[in-house]
């Protein structure tokens, strides 16, 4: 039973979250997972031993949330483990790692039992409670996902002719004709002859419902949204898109507090394993963080003539 203790925490949680609520997993979902994923991954920058795999690593320990390093034979490698035991903070004290082969057949030459945690092995962690960034992912590739479909059914809508209704043939050719005439720009009149209030309503259908088309915008700015609140809950920078006109600095940076926030405590987790992981098995781990770089000042062109004259390569005395 690998990395579960909090088993009993997730049975609750699972009993309180409405089923209802979830977005169907699907090939859009999938996609939007490993969207998702790898705008976690390009924050890190990894430095490994050569034996280790690097995209194995990175899953094992940004999205499920843990990893440990074991050593036996002579070999330091990376295994998924289960508790046997937790010290009196709840927090595991020994594990055991039992590598599989691709046949599913345990790997006794590497398999380590009852290691204490912090002697014998390291548990390299991205959370405070051993998790990782997988529930955020799920949770927002519901969302995206949702949002596309959503999108594109009310594209497919913005296509489908609009309906009105006729009493005859020939009122029927007359409303085909001034919907027509209306889509290229001319003024569309109608000669309100003793026409009841159902009889107008019928008439305008065709020329007033447009609300399919238009709620495409909307979407597509609420989705823009969403990615920004992944952004941030990931510790990217991102803009404010509720302004419209142009934004200052401060403005732009106006959650870098709650961004910084964030990263920090994984970043924090990830360095001391790493350091602690160093010591005792004499590796060279390292984890850095990718920073935006600041747009460099524009410097000031020179002419031709400028530089000729600063170099002293004319007279213009």
């Amino acid at each position: 039973m690998y990395i579960d203790y909090e088993q009993n925490m997730m049975k609750i949680y699972n009993g309180l979250h409405p089923t209802s609520v979830h977005g169907r997993f699907n090939f859009n979902n999938l996609y939007q997972k490993r969207y998702l994923i790898n705008k976690i991954y390009s924050r890190f920058n990894f430095t490994l031993p050569e034996d280790f795999d690097l995209n194995t690593f990175r899953f094992m320990t940004l999205i499920f949330g843990n990893i440990a390093i074991f050593r036996k034979n002579g070999r330091t490698f990376y295994s998924p483990y289960s508790i046997d035991s937790f010290n009196i903070y709840y927090n595991p004290y020994e594990i055991t790692s039992k590598p599989l082969t691709e046949h599913n057949i345990i790997l006794e030459d590497l398999q380590v039992n009852k290691a204490v945690v912090g002697k014998d092995t390291i548990i390299i962690k991205c959370f405070d409670d051993y998790r990782g960034f997988g529930d955020i992912v799920n949770d927002y590739a519901e969302t995206l996902a949702s949002f596309d479909k959503a999108i594109k059914t009310a594209l497919m809508n913005s296509n489908v002719n609009l309906v009105g209704f006729a009493d005859d043939k020939k009122q029927a050719e007359e409303i085909k004709t001034a919907y027509a005439k209306a889509t290229e720009g001319e003024p569309l009149v109608i000669m309100d002859r003793g026409l009841s209030p159902d009889d107008r309503e019928k008439l305008l259908i065709p020329f007033t419902n447009h609300d399919t088309a238009g709620i495409i915008d909307k979407l597509l700015t609420s989705r823009r949204a969403v990615v920004n609140n992944f952004l941030t809950e990931i510790g990217i920078e991102n803009a404010n898109i509720d302004k419209k006109e142009r934004l200052n600095s401060d403005e732009v940076n106006a959650n870098n507090d709650e961004v910084e926030s964030i990263i920090n405590v994984v970043f924090e987790n990830l360095k001391k394993s790493f350091d602690k992981a160093n010591e005792i098995f004499d590796l060279n781990l390292k984890v850095e963080l990718y920073e935006p770089k600041e747009p460099e000042e524009p410097k000031e062109l020179l002419t031709s003539y400028d530089k000729l004259k600063e170099g002293g390569g004319i007279d213009v005395s």
